[in-house]
């Protein structure tokens, strides 16, 4: 099975979580596992990428994790169309594109609720109060071996794509706009 983030090696985006997950996993279920981190290293963070590797060699996982660096458009397509779930444990992030992309490939989510993560993801995953390896491992294996669940969280994230259409999306910015500039003028 396999199991996806996206993003560069940051301390936010918590992958240095996600492999105390991956290591929860591997003493709770059977089914073999794989992480794959794509996204790269930042160069002003080489203590962080350097603390991610010796963390997988300290926790056994050098096998079961892919170090991906940036990759092409149609690479990270490969890695969405493998992955069985997109796992997400930021800090903090804006609007997570990953989750979007991943929504549209029909790939479960299962994230923190921290910041924005669940305006975007909507009802399209699986959203956890905060991280705990064990619960967010055995919610990622859920998502991952469940048909059943699986094809429900399918069902939402059609819906939940609904809001970017780019007409709808359209729509929203010029209503924002709009109460903008009421606001600049002293109206609401």
């Amino acid at each position: 099975l396999n199991l996806l983030s996206v993003g560069r090696l940051l301390p936010h985006k918590g992958q240095h979580a996600l492999l105390q997950m991956l290591a929860a996993w591997k003493n709770s279920f059977k089914e073999p596992v794989r992480l794959c981190l794509v996204g790269g290293s930042d160069p002003r963070f080489k203590k962080y990428s350097h603390a991610v590797r010796k963390e997988i060699l300290a926790l056994g996982l050098l096998d079961d994790v892919i170090l991906a660096d940036e990759v092409s458009v149609a690479a990270l397509h490969a890695y969405y169309e493998a992955a069985h779930v997109l796992v997400v444990a930021s800090h903090h992030e804006g609007f997570c594109v990953p989750i979007v992309e991943a929504m549209s490939m029909r790939r479960p989510v299962v994230a923190v609720a921290r910041t924005a993560v669940p305006e975007t993801l909507g009802a399209g995953g699986i959203l956890l109060p905060d991280f705990d390896p064990p619960s967010f491992a055995a919610a990622a294996h859920r998502a991952a071996t469940d048909p059943q669940l699986r094809a429900d969280i399918s069902a939402r994230q059609a819906q939940e794509m609904l809001r970017f259409e780019p007409s709808r999306l359209a729509s929203a910015f010029q209503a924002f706009l709009r109460r903008c500039a009421n606001t600049r003028s002293g109206t609401l």
